[in-house]
């Protein structure tokens, strides 16, 4: 090839490669000592580092060596993971290694067996062997914002719910579906109340990782109430911040709370569900980051969701509880009659609330007055004015449907000793 000389821009230099030495011939000597790096003296006190193309050769002419030793950029020797997969996010950062065992950490490079094993290490238990696959339908019988649900059962007869994150055309490129629905398990897996949806544990489930839970056959919270319109719908409303102010104690935030992911148990309990937005403020089994954007459910979302100040938060899980009693006791979606753009205006712009529905919470009885204080402080445009979930659920507990029933001026004045 053809190159310039720095020092005479009309003659050309024949510059060769020799692929033996690979190195470059034909050189002018300025331009080789131009070229040439500075030799730096090798500490004897720094690690020795192996280049990643010479690991990735190794890894490959070795792959059936599972267990064989590499040296990462920190220098400390780690352990290829099950599959001959070596953790690449380790290996492109000049960082010292965390010292965590393969377990300790999933990846979207990890397959289903791998994933399932580090999960089996942090109490999430592997059904695949106990599920009964002749159970299963080839349709999901429901379906969610990211998810599919099939009805099954185990071996030994219990029903069960499998949900599975339904697969989007991006999803095919690497494994982020399956370290999201590995994430959501470990959150979900923390959880023990009567008030959150039971997990069982996971199943190895048609090229995808099932999350197993009971199996709830009344459905959700929004269809129960219209089946059954006259239910006690402030115990359900003091059972969903009960469930809630449990999942704050634990420090995990929902981050989609609604009618529609609160189920109702056989017994006629609410149990909080759908724990696909969840965050725990601390993991035991670590997760890398992820570029998979939030999903936000406009009715119920606190203005600072709205805005893109947070993503999730404790307030904003209270300020969609507040919105969720409100739906709970009217039985009608947060804004109703609004479009999500004018719910958008009305709070970000107006900083408003819904306005009271006089005819499920009315100004003339006993407690409808409490009730609608509590869901108000729900709702400050500040988070951090508004009540905790725990605070909602003392205040809420003893409101009775009887509480809620408008009475006449007559019947009011008498109990208050005017008559």
């Amino acid at each position: 090839m053809g190159a310039s000389n720095p020092k005479n821009f009309n003659h050309k230099v024949h510059v060769g490669f020799d692929p033996i030495t690979r190195s470059l011939t034909g050189l002018p000597e300025e331009w080789r000592i131009l070229l040439s790096p500075p030799v730096t003296p090798k500490s004897p006190s720094l690690p020795t580092y192996e280049s990643r193309d010479a690991k990735v050769t190794a890894q490959e002419s070795n792959h059936e060596k599972r267990n064989a030793n590499i040296v990462d950029h920190s220098g400390a020797s780690t352990n290829l993971m099950q599959g001959g997969m070596y953790p690449i996010e380790a290996d492109t950062t000049m960082v010292p290694t965390q010292h965590n065992t393969p377990s300790d950490k999933i990846t979207s490079f990890m397959n289903i067996q791998e994933i399932a094993s580090c999960l089996g290490a942090h109490r999430c238990g592997n059904l695949t062997s106990k599920l009964d696959r002749a159970s299963l339908g080839t349709y999901p019988i429901a379906n969610g914002g990211f998810g599919d649900i099939y009805k099954a059962k185990l071996v030994d007869g219990t029903d069960v719910a499998i949900k599975t994150m339904r697969l989007l055309v991006s999803h095919n490129k690497d494994n982020k579906h399956l370290k999201h629905t590995a994430q959501e398990l470990y959150t979900w897996s923390r959880c023990r109340h009567p008030n959150v949806q039971q997990l069982l544990g996971l199943v190895e489930f048609r090229d995808q990782i099932g999350m197993v839970s009971t199996w709830e056959p009344n459905g959700s919270l929004a269809g129960y109430i219209r089946q059954y319109p006259d239910v006690d719908r402030c115990k359900l409303s003091a059972q969903i911040a009960n469930g809630l102010a449990y999942l704050h104690d634990l420090d995990i935030i929902h981050g989609d709370l609604k009618a529609s992911n609160v189920l109702i148990s056989k017994h006629g309990a609410a149990l909080l569900a759908d724990f696909g937005n969840a965050s725990l403020r601390e993991y035991t089994l670590q997760f890398t980051s992820t570029t998979t954007k939030t999903s936000i459910s406009v009715r119920w979302a606190a203005p600072e969701i709205l805005d893109g100040q947070e993503t999730r938060s404790l307030s904003a899980d209270v300020y969609a509880l507040g919105m969720t009693i409100l739906e709970t006791i009217t039985g009608n979606a947060p804004w109703s009659g609004k479009t999500e753009q004018a719910v958008m205006v009305s709070v970000l712009i107006k900083k408003t609330h819904p306005a009271r529905p006089e005819v499920f919470i009315p100004r003339n009885s006993n407690q409808g007055d409490i009730l609608w204080a509590t869901l108000k402080q729900c709702w400050l445009f500040i988070p951090t004015t508004r009540y905790s979930a725990r605070k909602v659920t003392d205040n809420i507990q003893n409101i009775s449907p009887k509480g809620l029933i408008a009475q006449d001026l007559h019947v009011m004045m008498a109990n208050d000793g005017f008559l």
